[in-house]
């Protein structure tokens, strides 16, 4: 275990039986950290947060079925994450569970593997009973965002989905899957909610810093965010009533958000 990183986060405030979901640039961490591995992130917030906590980490691997061309088959032992060192290494590291999503797998440390299961393969796979679900119900539950903002924040589209925001049904991959479908050794999946682009989810983080929902700092160089969940969800509430459609890219910069523009009738 790196133990300055150690040191890093209880001077943040992660603590013990905290359930923390982890986005991370591993270049960003390992720039403030010189010597850290992968693994050693890890470690260490399983040491901070305890026996009684919860390490959360995406491990997508995006396995659709395309409409065209061949696809990658989800095996949920062996496909590699796609999204970053720090979700492979967790993904591999001794002890840690992988939800079976073929299209957004989690690898989950402590409680949280026993209380969601390997199984866990919901239609909408980001949305009402995946792993970011689990955190709302949490009494301590935060993100852990390190040197990366909301464009790299997967909650952000839970939120979407327990906000019913008006473009969530729309497909926003039509030219390569349609319908969406989750593909894996076990078969295939139909989905119900093919999760979008993300590029515009930063909006959302400046309406939240506005609002002292929390305050990104930085620390050794890195630029760090440990967001309570609870907070995520209730002071994003107004966002989703007044001004959804702003997490969606302006139609002339992005295909799948235009598609979702489209389907809305929204001519902008």
């Amino acid at each position: 275990m790196h133990s300055s990183f150690r040191e890093f986060l209880d001077a943040i405030g992660v603590g013990k039986d905290d359930a923390i979901v982890v986005h991370g640039s591993f270049r960003a961490v390992k720039r403030a950290f010189p010597g850290i591995a992968p693994l050693d992130v890890f470690d260490a917030v399983a040491d901070a947060v305890g026996e009684d906590g919860a390490v959360l980490a995406p491990a997508f691997t995006y396995c659709f079925k395309k409409k065209r061309g061949e696809s990658s088959v989800f095996d949920r032992e062996r496909s590699p994450a796609v999204v970053g060192a720090l979700a492979e290494a967790f993904r591999t590291r001794p002890g840690t569970l992988r939800t079976s999503s073929p299209t957004h797998s989690f690898s989950l440390f402590g409680r949280v593997a026993e209380e969601v299961g390997a199984e866990n393969a919901p239609l909408a796979p980001l949305g009402f009973g995946s792993p970011p679900d689990w955190l709302v119900d949490q009494p301590r539950a935060f993100a852990l965002l390190l040197g990366v903002g909301f464009d790299g924040f997967s909650f952000v589209h839970y939120l979407e989905s327990y906000y019913d925001a008006p473009y969530v049904g729309v497909n926003p991959w039509e030219d390569i899957v349609d319908p969406p479908v989750g593909l894996s050794v076990a078969g295939e999946q139909p989905l119900e909610e093919a999760p979008g682009c993300s590029k515009s989810f930063p909006k959302l983080e400046r309406w939240l810093i506005d609002r002292a929902s929390f305050r990104p700092r930085v620390a050794e160089g890195l630029r760090v965010s440990l967001v309570p969940i609870d907070r995520l969800v209730e002071d994003s509430r107004e966002f989703f009533e007044k001004r959804p459609l702003d997490l969606l890219c302006p139609r002339e910069e992005c295909a799948p958000c235009r598609v979702r523009r489209d389907a809305l009738g929204e001519n902008k």
